[in-house]
């Protein structure tokens, strides 16, 4: 894939892409009242484009081979870079073949483990408490599933990195860490922990699906952390739900999206995990989460050995 910077296609201006009614537009408005996010999937060209109301706006060709953006007022570099490798870099995926979940991944034992949620869950948290109990994290907060050649499902690998709260960062690595990492943006209180720097931190090989978690709200509850089952008709909807970028898929992606999903869930264990609200019980948690999976292991590796 190729990004350029600066500028729209050539022939492809705002105008244009505004003289054609959005197939989507937010009803989260900004501060000044304009939708938040407006989206064209079929446009002259074959591109579809993402209007924020921040003044930036991203083209993507029809295969997702190349992406186009172009900003003005106070949008930034690095602005366009964070949108770039949010929602514009999972709409992309999509395009080209992968389904993409609202998810953190760590790798255990091999297997691909997901934590799937709604932002503030503690996605990120998670996999960076598994990542210190030597499971590397295979992707922050988006995770691309794709199959494989031999029609296995694979979960690939993101960037090598996590985005963690200030707090997070000062009671996983110790007071006072928070101050080491930079912003993800200059107006963000995310911070960006990178995780190509030290060693066993991140997985750059894809894994096989093996588990998914769906995150509920944090609770003072004193039974948690706890594991809770998952009916099966729920379990698709806990994954539809955890979507990423949706919204912005066109008939053809949804009822692929929605296949895979299926799929998703007939292949791996899907269950609710309700994590506490005291950051203390995190690695109980983590405890909680591997005893799950050797459980679910336990019973084929008995057959085996007999």
């Amino acid at each position: 894939m190729e990004a350029y910077f600066g500028g729209l296609p050539e022939g492809l201006t705002s105008g244009k892409i505004r003289s054609e009614p959005p197939e989507f537009t937010s009803e989260v408005k900004g501060p000044r009242g304009e939708p938040l996010l407006e989206i064209w999937r079929s446009l002259p060209g074959g591109y579809s484009c993402f209007a924020y109301c921040e003044g930036l706006t991203f083209a993507i060709d029809r295969d997702g081979r190349h992406v186009w953006a172009e900003w003005s007022g106070p949008v930034t570099t690095e602005d366009a870079s964070a949108f770039f490798l949010g929602q514009i870099l999972g709409f992309v995926l999509h395009l080209r073949g992968h389904i993409c979940l609202h998810a953190s991944a760590v790798a255990v034992e091999c297997k691909a483990v997901l934590f799937a949620g709604e932002p503030g869950m503690g996605k990120s948290s998670t996999a960076a408490a598994f990542a210190d109990r030597g499971c590397p994290i295979l992707a922050d907060d988006v995770s691309a599933v794709k199959r494989g050649p031999a029609g296995e499902l694979l979960v690939m690998p993101g960037f090598p990195r996590v985005c963690l709260w200030p707090d997070s960062a000062d009671f996983l690595y110790g007071p006072g860490s928070a101050g080491r990492y930079p912003r993800v943006q200059p107006a963000e209180e995310k911070l960006l922990v990178r995780l190509d720097t030290t060693e066993g931190k991140f997985r750059t090989e894809p894994a096989p699906l093996g588990a998914i978690y769906l995150l509920a709200p944090r609770t003072p509850d004193e039974s948690a952390p706890r594991i809770e089952s998952v009916e099966t008709a729920q379990q698709l909807l806990g994954l539809i739900a955890n979507g990423y970028v949706s919204l912005a898929l066109g008939q053809e992606h949804r009822e692929e999206e929605f296949r895979m999903l299926g799929e998703m869930g007939r292949t791996a264990p899907v269950r609710r995990l309700v994590p506490s609200n005291d950051p203390e019980k995190l690695g109980e948690l983590c405890e909680l989460v591997m005893n799950d999976l050797a459980a679910q292991t336990a019973p084929v590796a008995a057959r085996a050995e007999r």
